[in-house]
């Protein structure tokens, strides 16, 4: 029983680290702590300095073309729902032929 308990408590630590729950100061025995590649703030400061550096003509691109690949996201969004729509009144008209037979 007792390994039982063992073999499930350690599969549940394996799926919680593969979802990204598990904490990070948690370690198995025997394993070493690896250092993180890049402490969680280092990269504020440098994407900080990119923009400082971007000349506002620049920045103003990048905007344009985030908001148009945002544009085109939805309007994707948009057709796929559309033609959803389009089916099920398709459908429905069906059913409701079939039911007056």
């Amino acid at each position: 029983e007792k390994a039982e308990k063992a073999e499930k408590a350690e599969k549940a630590e394996t799926e919680k680290a593969e979802a990204g729950e598990a904490e990070p100061s948690v370690q198995k025995a025997g394993t070493e702590a690896t250092p993180a590649a890049e402490p969680a703030g280092a990269a504020e400061p440098e994407k900080a300095q990119e923009k400082a550096q971007e000349s506002p003509e620049a920045a103003l691109q990048r905007q344009v073309e985030d908001l148009e690949g945002k544009l085109k996201e939805s309007k994707h969004k948009l057709l796929l729902t559309l033609a959803s729509f389009e089916n099920l009144k398709k459908e429905f008209a069906k059913e409701r032929e079939n039911r007056r037979k």
